[in-house]
């Protein structure tokens, strides 16, 4: 499964020649020191990745991390009429980026990455500020949504709320009360929350397009939370301390209760 992944991910072309350029890395690695050095950023990830293929799935976008490397190996590979296939990848590259900054084509978020991954997060961080109450934190039932919320909101504590957080050293208590965003393909752990309130939802819109639906709901913690529950909540970005505490110094301040 991982490596079938990484043949669609690459595209079956590329992957021959991620595979081609590899072997003459290998091959080339103890003349050449440079050779050497890369052969082993490329493999000491790849055996983390099969290790970990052996014991539980690994996402197929998890070793695109190694692509830069295996397209520095794939670049020693050449052949006849390599010039136009050149040309044409660089034709190629040129229609993503106007398809990516300009949507010309009415491709839906499935097939369209740039839009499904980047398109209309700051807008969409401003609709939930706008609905979000003074005081109120913001959360995703998804990481990518929290992650993207943190980074627009500074002003407002974001949190993740998914499995995953759990692994993570960040602060991972939440109180009061705020706006929880939510795929509805997915489904968020209610247990959390003493209150939960579908108030609707929101789109989050490219310069055309749509890229996805987010539900929205009103939430309040539960205080305290089930100590059954798994920590698999964590504090993102807080928000900016008001009131006398604000101007102490960074050390007194780790150490006010």
């Amino acid at each position: 499964e991982l490596v079938g992944g990484q043949v669609g991910l690459a595209t079956p072309g590329i992957f021959v020649m991620f595979i081609v350029g590899m072997m003459l890395v290998v091959r080339n690695a103890r003349r050449v020191p440079a050779q050497g050095v890369l052969l082993w950023m490329m493999l000491v990830p790849m055996v983390v990745f099969a290790m970990h293929a052996l014991g539980d799935r690994v996402q197929a976008n998890w070793p695109v991390i190694v692509y830069p490397l295996l397209a520095v190996a794939a670049a020693q590979v050449t052949w006849a009429g390599w010039k136009p296939a050149v040309a044409l990848g660089g034709v190629l590259c040129a229609l993503v980026f106007v398809q990516a900054a300009f949507e010309p084509l009415p491709l839906s978020a499935h097939t369209d990455v740039m839009l499904r991954q980047v398109g209309g997060w700051p807008a969409l961080a401003a609709e939930v500020d706008g609905r979000a109450m003074p005081g109120d934190f913001v959360t995703a039932c998804d990481y990518g949504t929290a992650s993207e919320l943190a980074l627009y909101l500074p002003h407002r504590t974001v949190a993740g709320m998914e499995p995953r957080w759990t692994l993570f050293n960040l602060p991972h208590e939440l109180h009061g009360q705020g706006l929880m965003l939510c795929n509805p393909r997915r489904v968020f752990d209610r247990r959390y929350f003493a209150m939960v309130e579908a108030v609707g939802s929101l789109r989050r819109h490219g310069r055309i397009r749509d890229a996805e639906t987010l539900d929205l709901y009103r939430v309040r913690m539960a205080d305290p939370v089930p100590p059954d529950q798994p920590p698999g909540i964590a504090i993102l970005s807080r928000a900016p301390m008001t009131g006398p505490q604000a101007s102490l110094p960074q050390d007194m301040l780790q150490a006010a209760p």
